[in-house]
Formats: C-alpha cells, structure tokens, sequence
C-alpha cells in the first residue's frame, strides 16, 4: 500500500515485510523540474513558448484565427428593399422590408403601421395636453402615460415677486417710489416748471 501527504511531500508505501519506506518527493521533483514560459506580444499577434530544452517556439495567432475564422454579412438592397445576412454557415437569410406600410396623416397627426396581415396600428402624436386654470394659477399637463402633472405658477410668483410701491404725497407734491431693495427714491415735483401753450 502507498500513501502520499500533499503537505509535507511524502510518499510512504509498505513494502512485501510490512515496512514502511518513506520518499521525499519534495526534494526530488525540483531537481527534474524544468522550466518553460509563455509570452504573448500583442502587436504582433504571436505567442512564444520556451520549452524545457531552451527552445523558443513561436505561434503566429493571426494566422490562426484568420484559418478558423468565418464571414458573416449584412447587405442592404435599395432597389427590393431587402435586407440579407449570411451566416458562417453561408445560407442568405432574406428579410422583405417591402412587408406592411407606414402612413402620416398631417391633419389629425397620426402615424399608421398596417402590417402584412393588413392590421393597421394607428400611433397618435398629439396624445399631450397643457391647460392653464386663471382661477387657480394651476397649469396642468397631461404626459403622454395620461398622467396629469400641475404646477401651481400662482406659488411660483408669489416665492419669486417682489414689490414695487408708487405713492404721492398731496402736501408736498413729492412721488415716492420704492423698488426691490427696499430703498425709497423722492420725487419733488415741485422743482422746476410746465408750461402749456395753446
């Protein structure tokens, strides 16, 4: 019987009389050990592989790929409208783009697919809404889902306005105005004169 422990690197095995005789392969397998390596440049395209002998032995992967490699096309015919791809296997496989119809109907702005079978599709392009409320400042708009969605323009001013006074004062025939920032500006019109020739 044998028996062999990965960890150590020992290999025991009984003999015909029962004794155990014991080698390790830890300290013998690096002296037949030989060393080879791998490099790939990937300009060029090659793999070189160095051998136990010292060998260098050189691969040409784009000559390799391009033996195995197969060609599929896509070809586009105006004249038919058909459309053709060829497979690796070689077998054209020809889609009829002539098959259903597409139609605008510029009043009513809708698209109409008929396919093959004759079933028209109508697409309408006017399926949003946009509607303003006065009484409520609300402007609604109905997406193209028919979900409404409303903004309150009435909110928006209000957090955005600012205010602007005018005021005139009889007494001293002064006009006050007083802008954004707050700050009064003082008219006299007192100073100076009007004249009205008739």
């Amino acid at each position: 019987s044998a028996s062999f422990d990965p960890v150590t690197g020992i290999l025991t095995y009984n003999d015909e009389d029962g004794t155990a005789n014991t080698l390790n392969l830890g300290t013998m397998v690096p002296n037949f050990e030989t060393l080879t390596s791998v490099s790939v440049d990937n300009i060029a395209g090659t793999l070189t592989y160095v051998d136990e002998d010292g060998t260098t032995n050189t691969l040409n992967l784009g000559d390799l790929v391009r033996e195995q490699e197969t060609l599929t096309t896509l070809a586009y015919d105006n004249t038919t409208h058909q459309l053709t791809y060829t497979g690796e296997n070689g077998t054209p496989v020809v889609l009829d783009l002539n098959q259903g119809a597409v139609s605008y109907n510029a009043v009513s702005n809708v698209l109409t697919y008929t396919d093959e079978a004759g079933v028209a599709t109508p697409v309408n392009l006017n399926n949003t809404d946009l509607t303003y409320d006065p009484a409520t400042s609300i402007l609604s708009y109905v997406n193209t889902l028919g979900v409404i969605q409303t903004i309150d323009l009435g909110a928006i001013v209000l957090a955005n306005e600012t205010l602007t006074t005018l005021g005139y004062n009889a007494a001293t025939n002064e006009l006050t105005y007083t802008g954004e920032n707050g700050t009064p500006v003082v008219l006299n019109l007192n100073q100076g004169a009007v004249s009205y020739n008739a």
